[in-house]
């Protein structure tokens, strides 16, 4: 069986997921221009001047506490610096995804023909056994039905009316022909 035929159940629900990812990109884009226009907005209309509130010199358990951090921090962090590069990074995280797919596909292949290794020797352990049975129990009927043949049936020269004639008269000896029989497979042996 040609492998891209085992793989192919596997590649097209590869493909139906990097479709429903694309789906879910322009959704996110779609989100993420609107957000980006109305933070255009919001940054476009006049605001009072902020006042930081002063902090606080509580002792912090975790080193990045959200309290820390401020929104405008976070103004000119952009994770693409384009579109481009957003799908290339999905491009690569579904590249990745096929990869680790393979490898699964791989270790079940593997696993699979290890076993079915393992039940064909265990099968053909059984049929050596079964055929070893057969060719004795075939050895002892050959022998039992020869035993037989040899004890209905005295020489293969029979001598008729021995009383009447003596065993001097070579005339009325008779010469047997041996008894043909048939094996299993239909030839006839002697």
């Amino acid at each position: 069986m040609c492998s891209l035929a085992k793989l192919a159940p596997y590649l097209t629900a590869q493909q139906q997921r990097q479709d429903e990812q694309d789906q879910a990109t322009q959704l996110l884009e779609k989100k993420l221009q609107s957000l980006q226009q109305d933070m255009e907005e919001y940054r476009s209309t006049p605001q009072p001047e902020k006042r930081r509130p002063a902090r606080r010199e509580e002792p912090s358990y975790f080193p990045n506490n959200l309290a820390d951090f401020e929104l405008a921090d976070f103004e000119e962090f952009q994770p693409h610096a384009s579109p481009t590069q957003h799908l290339l990074s999905l491009h690569e995280n579904l590249r990745e995804e096929v990869s680790r797919q393979a490898n699964t596909i791989h270790e079940v292949d593997t696993r699979l023909s290890m076993m079915l290794l393992n039940e064909n020797m265990r099968l053909k352990d059984e049929l050596a056994y079964q055929g070893a049975q057969l060719s004795a129990l075939m050895r002892q009927v050959g022998w039992l039905t020869n035993a037989r043949l040899q004890t209905t049936q005295p020489n293969s020269v029979s001598v008729t009316n021995q009383v009447n004639q003596g065993p001097s008269d070579p005339s009325r000896i008779i010469p047997r022909l041996p008894v043909r029989r048939t094996t299993d497979e239909g030839r006839t042996k002697l």
